[in-house]
């Protein structure tokens, strides 16, 4: 039942992305995937590391296709190495590579734009799923649903509604009650508990939501503070690049929020069942109580995975004074990320226990008048 519901929903999702993708720019670039087959030279350019003042090395290559109308077939192309890491693509007999072109059909002008790591990832992806479902049994293959749900709810409903202009927080809010709504109901049933944490978990996010928006405008941030957001400020200069970084803000706090909401909830519900003679305000301080120990382990998560993400910023900062650090655009927008999510989840303890300590201690008034 789980599996069809899932699947229904997907099949809906991609009908809808099918409408948005129509008016989306279309892309003016082919990729396909290729494999080296031979190293043939590697050659210094004499001429341009007089001009840059560093080795500007060409490499040759023979490079074999395997996909697209030209699979299966080989040719020869230059690869340019100019001393800079971020952009050198070096690359050795056997490794696969992904390849630019102007025309799916046309031999000429190939370049490669990047390794092809997809094999890799999908290993990794493999061995990630196999180790939660034999740990976790069915509980892990309900988590791998909700999980492909909600990745799938974002690359493919959010990202093409903020390309199309859609208000970033209000949609991002909308897909995100989906999310919310969809786990809980598949990890925790359709019952009170996942109702609880559901709606401690949606007014969680809305306050986040109203939070970052706050902060990002009083702040002055504008939402273009790394290289990725300069390119889609370049493509798409219309949109609303504080709305946006608002949104990744919400997206960033939605998995921990959900997992400190169903864990209240589940609290609440579990302590009720136990303990007849609770009322509203023992299974209120129950919920409080469990609170303050998911509180710092989810905090700490949030926190460590954007410093993690930011460790050349961090090293940058050993040389720079902490007041100019601070200050830089995208260190500020991290800070502030974490600080958003962190309060999320503070404030989803005392949301989620009040609701369900009410909702639960009058369900169970209810049944037993």
């Amino acid at each position: 039942m789980t599996s069809k519901i899932f699947f229904l929903t997907l099949i809906l999702i991609l009908n809808f992305n099918l409408s948005f993708a129509q008016d989306l720019p279309k892309p003016n670039e082919y990729l396909e995937q290729g494999r080296v087959t031979a190293v043939l030279s590697e050659k210094h350019d004499k001429e341009l590391e007089d001009v840059f003042m560093s080795d500007q090395i060409v490499q040759t290559l023979k490079v074999e296709i395997l996909t697209g109308v030209l699979q299966n077939k080989e040719f020869k192309i230059e690869n340019y190495l100019t001393s800079n890491p971020a952009f050198d693509i070096n690359v050795k007999k056997g490794d696969r590579v992904v390849l630019e072109m102007d025309n799916p059909e046309d031999d000429k002008n190939i370049n490669i734009t990047s390794k092809d790591n997809s094999p890799l990832m999908l290993i990794i992806l493999g061995v990630f799923a196999l180790l939660l479902m034999l740990v976790a049994g069915y509980k892990g293959m309900k988590s791998l649903l909700s999980t492909g749900f909600t990745i799938c709810l974002i690359s493919f409903l959010l990202v093409p509604l903020l390309l199309t202009g859609s208000p970033p927080i209000a949609t991002t809010l909308g897909i995100a009650l989906l999310s919310i709504i969809f786990n809980m109901f598949i990890l925790g049933g359709i019952n009170i508990k996942s109702i609880c944490a559901s709606l401690g978990t949606i007014l969680s996010l809305l306050l986040a939501g109203i939070l970052s928006s706050a902060i990002i405008n009083l702040a002055s941030l504008n939402g273009i503070s790394s290289q990725e957001g300069l390119i889609l400020w370049d493509q798409y200069p219309q949109l609303n690049f504080r709305g946006i970084l608002a949104s990744g803000m919400i997206i960033g706090a939605l998995g921990a929020v959900m997992d400190t909401g169903m864990s209240i909830a589940n609290c609440i519900n579990g302590v009720r069942k136990s303990r007849d003679d609770y009322g509203f305000k023992e299974l209120f301080y129950s919920g409080i109580n469990v609170g303050k120990d998911i509180i710092g382990p989810m905090a700490n998560t949030l926190i460590f995975a954007y410093l993690g993400s930011s460790m050349p910023l961090l090293l940058l900062s050993f040389d720079i004074p902490f007041i100019k650090f601070i200050n830089f655009s995208s260190v500020l927008t991290e800070i502030l990320a974490a600080l958003v999510g962190s309060i999320a989840i503070i404030l989803c303890v005392p949301i989620t226990a009040m609701i369900s300590a009410y909702l639960i201690n009058k369900l169970s008034t209810i049944k037993n008048p």
